[in-house]
């Protein structure tokens, strides 16, 4: 069984506010996982590579929002 001893993990700041994540309050938020894949996007790119899974099929002219900026 593998054991963590890693209590707190640190977000990369968010606007003028540190984001960390702690484990050994009792009070819980669900609200994390969009950080937790914000931290992995940066690290490994991961919406490039779920974005590269779409073909973008409108018409150039008329997009606003770039594929990626949608997914995000």
């Amino acid at each position: 069984m593998t054991q963590c001893n890693q209590n707190e993990f640190s977000f990369a700041p968010h606007f003028s506010r540190q984001v960390s994540a702690r484990f050994s309050e009792r009070q819980l938020s669900t609200e994390g996982g969009a950080l937790l894949l914000r931290e992995t996007d940066r690290k490994i790119g991961l919406l490039s590579r779920v974005k590269n899974c779409f073909s973008d099929h409108r018409q150039p002219w008329l997009i606003e929002h770039q594929l990626g900026e949608l997914l995000a």
